[in-house]
């Protein structure tokens, strides 16, 4: 009987690709290409109502997570009374905030236009008051014109001087009209102006 004694084998180095060339490797064999049978025309219609049940089922699945989510949503905002109370005070948040702001922003546009009426108001009245002075001195020295025009023609022989009086008469008016007319003609540019 022979005894065997185990010997160990020293491990292994390991091996340097470059080292050694490899055998060039052979071309494996192409597996044939399967080419599928054609459909006959009960396949493609077994085929076609397969996908059609399949995409309805699909649908309605898809339907069923949105009104689960939507009703587990519903839930969550209104299940309970204090969840309930919760929204509704959230809303009414929501609401006054907008309603504040609106109110602010009417209120800032009624100021600002009440500002402008009351600018361009000041503005014509003084204007006004203005061309009221103006008339009004114009008015006095036509006045004081007439005056001196009576003074003048008192101080004149009767007999003499009809000829001349005549001509001062008609000389006073012709200035009170011209007054008269450029005043009323400068008045109403400057209101149309201001308007």
């Amino acid at each position: 009987m022979a005894t065997t004694t185990a010997t160990k084998k020293p491990a292994a180095k390991p091996r340097k690709a470059a080292a050694k060339p490899r055998a060039a490797a052979k071309p494996r064999a192409a597996k044939p290409k399967v080419t599928p049978e054609p459909l006959t025309g009960l396949d493609r219609a077994v085929d076609t109502a397969e996908r059609l049940v399949k995409v309805q089922i699909g649908a309605v699945l898809e339907a069923r997570d949105t009104i689960r989510s939507t009703v587990d949503g519903l839930q969550a905002d209104y299940g309970s009374t204090d969840a309930a109370e919760k929204q509704i005070k959230r809303f009414e948040r929501r609401g006054t905030k907008v309603t504040k702001l609106a109110e602010r922003r009417v209120k800032k546009a009624r100021t600002r236009v009440e500002r402008e009426m009351r600018t361009r108001r000041r503005a014509a009245e003084k204007r006004v008051t203005a061309e009221r002075a103006r008339l009004e001195r114009e008015a006095r020295q036509a006045t004081s014109r007439v005056d001196a025009a009576r003074e003048s023609i008192r101080h004149l022989d009767l007999a003499n001087g009809a000829e001349f009086v005549q001509s001062q008469v008609e000389q006073a008016l012709q200035t009170g009209v011209e007054v008269g007319t450029h005043a009323v003609r400068r008045a109403s540019e400057r209101l149309g102006n201001a308007a």
